[in-house]
């Protein structure tokens, strides 16, 4: 048995992501954390929980025109390029320039979720709310900030196939 202690905080976002941890022992600590009890028949839920946790508290850095900038994975919802310049789209810093070409930030960025889905956007799984199909056989992406991006037919197959979809 492994007992967990979480502030009430992270203890939310993690039964937001896993449904299913509610079904385990929950213990209301003092103040402002949870444990949560795992037993030895939950170990791959515990594993899922901690690379969940990795991926989302780690922080990458990026070369700008003006520096460097530390973003956690958390904040992107994608990138944008055009011609030289690729912007990063965050949800509460704006948007920043960085040097990275994009074809360098696929390979960084393929273990944090996210994937390329033209030759102009990378778009962070996480952040896609709707995906709707259409007409000329590409994808419509709702990103939860509202925006939309379209999946380009050569990206289609390799974007259904990271979300496990037929």
């Amino acid at each position: 048995m492994i007992k967990i202690v979480f502030s009430k905080e992270d203890a939310k976002q993690l039964f937001n992501h896993f449904q299913y941890l509610s079904q385990l022992e929950v213990i209301e600590e003092q103040g402002d954390s949870l444990s949560i009890v795992f037993n030895e028949q939950d170990y791959e839920i515990l594993k899922e929980v901690f690379d969940y946790i990795q991926n989302d508290r780690t922080q990458l850095v990026f070369q700008t025109p003006s520096g460097y900038a530390k973003v956690p994975v958390y904040e992107i919802t994608y990138f944008e390029s055009f011609g030289n310049e690729v912007d990063l789209h965050t949800l509460s810093l704006g948007k920043i320039t960085i040097k990275e070409p994009l074809y360098q930030l696929e390979e960084l960025l393929a273990p944090h979720h996210f994937v390329r889905i033209s030759k102009s956007y990378i778009v962070n799984l996480k952040k896609v709310v709707f995906i709707r199909t259409t007409l000329n056989a590409k994808l419509d992406l709702e990103l939860n900030n509202r925006t939309h991006l379209q999946v380009s037919r050569s990206y289609v197959r390799q974007f259904k196939q990271k979300l496990d979809i037929k």
